[in-house]
């Protein structure tokens, strides 16, 4: 008997959060301030020499500009879907020519690669820039020419923009931190230590799990076992019991025969079962590892119609 096979578990992800809850690693919505003072889960962004269009969701979703450069995270219950890939890419904190705007100052230089796992839209990137005396954050769309913050699945964007600092900034002992957001929620990104994805990860699973009740892994695709080759001559039915261990992504994390009917069921279950995927099973909120045991049965091979050869003489 198989595991009962059961639709891929679909979880709904809503970016206009009612509360926020603290996080012991960095999660965040991006907000900006408007001129009412007014905070709002920040969606798009054009940047031009002379303003910051900013395009802002209110508590019914609607969308609108606003003309600010007041930006703020705020902790967040989950990070947003998917991982971005920022390893060629670096934020430099370095004087100012002299003869440019903010000359005898100090920049953020963000230049390298950009890469997503998956299409997101609205993308900004972060620049949380720190120093004993000022902390800022500088926030810029992922490109300066349309489609503004939109990247496609595996698309190399190219990024290579510069962030003027207040004068304050003290550049000598500053740091720059690069952070990345879709549809206002923060994104993981190659960057952050592994210890951090890991945390985020637990969170974000909690937090779109916590209404989810306790269940059972549910098999989302199988490969049919492929009758031992050296056993049609004996025309047999027969089963292979697998014990088999399924990770907490859904995938067959490990596979060992328990017992066969005859030599060689056990090691074609095995072939295929291991490309089996599953929707985890969930337990307290999280997806779990989960070990299984179960059978794999084999009919008898057909025997194969006669191409008519050999009936008339």
């Amino acid at each position: 008997m198989h595991p009962t096979p059961t639709a891929p578990l679909r979880l709904a992800f809503a970016a206009a959060f009612a509360s926020f809850a603290p996080a012991a690693f960095a999660q965040h919505l991006l907000i900006v301030v408007d001129s009412a003072s007014k905070p709002q889960i920040v969606r798009a962004a054009v940047t031009t020499e002379v303003r910051s269009d900013v395009e802002a969701a209110d508590k019914d979703g609607a969308l609108h500009i606003v003309d600010s450069t007041t930006f703020q995270l705020k902790a967040a219950p989950a990070f947003g879907p998917g991982f971005v890939d920022l390893s060629n890419f670096k934020a430099e904190i370095l004087p100012v020519t002299a003869g440019t705007e903010g000359s005898g100052g100090s920049a953020v230089h963000g230049h390298g690669y950009v890469v997503a796992d998956r299409k997101m839209t609205n993308c900004v990137i972060v620049v949380l820039a720190k120093s004993p005396t000022e902390t800022e954050i500088k926030f810029m769309p992922i490109r300066d020419t349309a489609p503004q913050g939109v990247m496609d699945a595996g698309e190399k964007v190219e990024f290579d923009r510069q962030w003027v600092m207040t004068p304050q900034f003290d550049e000598q002992n500053g740091t720059a931190e690069v952070r990345f957001f879709s549809n206002g929620l923060e994104i993981p990104t190659s960057m952050m230590k592994p210890e951090e994805l890991a945390a985020g990860r637990e969170k974000t699973e909690a937090y779109m799990l916590r209404n989810t009740p306790d269940a059972q892994i549910g098999l989302v695709r199988g490969v049919k076992p492929i009758y031992p080759e050296e056993l049609k001559a004996k025309n047999l039915e027969g089963s292979a019991t697998l014990h088999c261990k399924v990770d907490r992504d859904g995938k067959v994390a490990s596979v060992d025969v328990v017992s066969e009917t005859a030599p060689g069921f056990g090691k074609a279950a095995a072939d295929a079962v291991r490309q089996w995927t599953f929707s985890p099973a969930i337990k307290n909120h999280h997806y779990v590892e989960t070990v299984v045991e179960f059978p794999v049965n084999f009919k008898a091979p057909q025997p194969q119609p006669s191409d008519g050869s050999g009936m008339f003489h």
